[in-house]
């Protein structure tokens, strides 16, 4: 009888969202979505919570997102930006549920902005969400941008070990580096600006407020290190650490402490004599997931929907460099509205993500929302199974670990046979590396425990997912023959490695356009149909290179393809 009541509770409470998000249809379309308290969800996607903003197809919005790890540096990242002061606000004695942003159990340690109702939006239609622009979020006060990174249970830590030393991957100490996002005659950097042991420190409800416990208490610096003059001008040959430390107050609300005995340890031996260019983007990125119930009925009492850990095929923290400014990301509506959400911003990252993190920073994205209804979809989108992103130049298909974690309960299974080669982490790792579990043998979890380390330490998982999405998404979309499809995936496509962090590990693979030149549209001289290119073959030496001339949209290739080969398709048999 209770679980029927909770059931027809949940079912109330979807109805007045889905009526409240009708209702702010009627009303002008949001422009700029501001990050703060009440537009900030703490890890969870749910299709109970109501939308925050709205767009209609075709509208351009303006959204800023606030990174989770702007609690590493309160001057730097928090004092003085009203935006982030009221996220991260959190007096002594008030709980996480009570706090702010209220943080739930289970929930993901990521601040995500949204969710965004995208009128007339249904279950099975698809958004297309176009990046316009991704610029960094400056702390208005300072007009300088931070961003952070920190060193946890790695892919160093789980397979690896270090090369000199034996490092605390802990929550008793990690750790961190904090950067500076910033921009000079020679490019656009992220900086490393000091490096720092972190020890286990006690947050405003007096319990573990670090990050490895999923909390957002303030790090209790007693000084503020690396801050330049207001004159400063970025140089190759000046030292952040150099510059004059300055006491640190933190008012109410932002505080603190250290735990008994523990102390900051400044990592005065790193040289930090290194930076490397921004690559501004978001590792979460999606439509909020129908199912959402099902993995709150797996996870401790009190959770509210999907924690934000592990991505799917909503989307969700794929940590995908390429969800960035230029690039289009296809995602298939699961509820009505949409609830595209997003976050867990950053500045840089590199393929694999290996310590865990990215330069966690701030940063501010415009999109262009268009939708695509169900009856309008070509075959290829129509059958997607997770994320498809296009750029100027290629199309990157997303794999993980479990294509639908909610709903899939794995059964033990043993990473690949050693004999045969077919482990894809022993390349990844040096000839006397370890992986982490005795015989490879893998746990049974449940959908609401995907994200712990153990479970996504098999890349032939998201191999597997991302070869049969490729595999699909070529033949449905250009009409190609099944064997002719695996020929050029061989020979044209290239496959990478996300992410080896969050549980569910992902591998991408990359498809160039330039794949589909050489084929030609059909098109009419008289009354005779003749072939005609569609751009390179009556390329000249003398014009500019393949790669500026020929980059059609995936619309403007399907539709070739199409005119091609008419209603034949040479795809026959079920797909598996």
């Amino acid at each position: 009888m209770a679980s029927l009541c909770a059931a027809g509770a949940l079912a109330l409470l979807l109805l007045v969202t889905v009526a409240h998000a009708q209702d702010i249809c009627t009303q002008p379309s949001t422009t700029y979505l501001a990050a703060n308290s009440k537009t900030v969800i703490h890890g969870v996607f749910s299709p109970t919570f109501a939308p925050v903003a709205h767009v209609k197809s075709g509208d351009t919005l303006v959204a800023e997102c606030v990174t989770t790890n702007s609690n590493a540096d309160y001057p730097k990242f928090v004092k003085g930006d009203p935006g982030v002061e009221d996220i991260f606000y959190w007096p002594n004695g008030v709980s996480k549920l009570n706090k702010s942003v209220p943080q739930y159990p289970n929930s993901g340690g990521h601040f995500l902005t949204g969710p965004v109702q995208v009128c007339g939006a249904e279950p099975g239609d698809v958004l297309k969400v176009e990046i316009l622009d991704v610029v960094p979020r400056p702390n208005p006060s300072t007009g300088r941008t931070w961003g952070m990174n920190y060193q946890g249970a790695s892919y160093t830590k789980d397979y690896i070990g270090t090369r000199f030393g034996d490092y605390n991957f802990t929550q008793d100490n990690y750790t961190q580096i904090v950067y500076e996002v910033l921009s000079d005659e020679f490019g656009d950097w992220v900086e490393p600006v000091y490096m720092v042991e972190v020890p286990k420190y006690i947050g405003p409800d007096g319990k573990d407020g670090t990050f490895f416990n999923g909390s957002v208490a303030m790090m209790p610096f007693p000084t503020n290190v690396g801050v330049p003059p207001a004159d400063f001008v970025p140089s190759l040959f000046q030292d952040p650490r150099t510059f004059p430390a300055e006491n640190v107050t933190y008012p109410p609300g932002f505080q603190s402490s250290l735990a008994d005995g523990a102390t900051l340890k400044y990592i005065d031996t790193a040289t930090l004599n290194w930076r490397v260019p921004q690559r501004q983007h978001y590792g979460v990125f999606g439509v909020t997931p129908a199912n959402a119930a099902k993995y709150q009925a797996t996870a401790v009492n009190g959770s509210l929907g999907a924690g934000s850990a592990p991505p799917s095929k909503f989307g969700g923290n794929m940590d995908q460099i390429r969800v960035a400014k230029g690039t289009t990301v296809y995602l298939t509506v699961q509820i009505p509205g949409a609830g595209w959400t997003f976050g867990d911003c950053h500045a840089a990252e590199g393929d694999g993500e290996t310590s865990s993190s990215a330069v966690e920073a701030s940063n501010t994205g415009t999109f262009r929302f268009t939708l695509i209804k169900k009856a309008d979809l070509t075959p290829g989108l129509a059958s997607l199974t997770g994320p498809l992103l296009e750029t100027k130049e290629y199309f990157h298909l997303q794999g993980f670990s479990y294509e639908d974690y909610i709903e899939e309960v794995p059964v033990p299974s043993k990473v690949g046979n050693a004999s045969l080669g077919e482990d894809l982490n022993k390349p990844m790792r040096t000839a006397t590396g370890k992986l982490a579990t005795s015989n490879f043998v893998l746990p049974v979890p449940v959908p609401s425990k995907v994200g712990n380390a153990s479970l996504g330490e098999d890349l032939n998982k998201p191999m597997k997912d991302c070869y049969k999405k490729t595999r699909n998404f070529l033949m449905d979309s250009f009409n190609l023959e099944e064997r002719e499809t695996l020929a050029l995936m061989s020979v044209g496509v290239d496959f990478g490695i996300t992410e080896v962090v969050d549980g569910v590990w992902g591998i991408h693979s990359t498809i160039p356009k330039l794949a589909f030149s050489r084929r030609y549209a059909t098109k009419t001289q008289g009354n005779t149909p003749v072939g005609g290119p569609i751009s390179l073959r009556k390329l000249q030496s003398a014009k500019p290179s393949a790669r500026e001339v020929f980059n059609p949209t995936y619309d403007e290739l399907v539709e070739a393809y199409t005119k091609m080969h008419g209603e034949v398709s040479f795809n026959r048999g079920p797909r598996n």
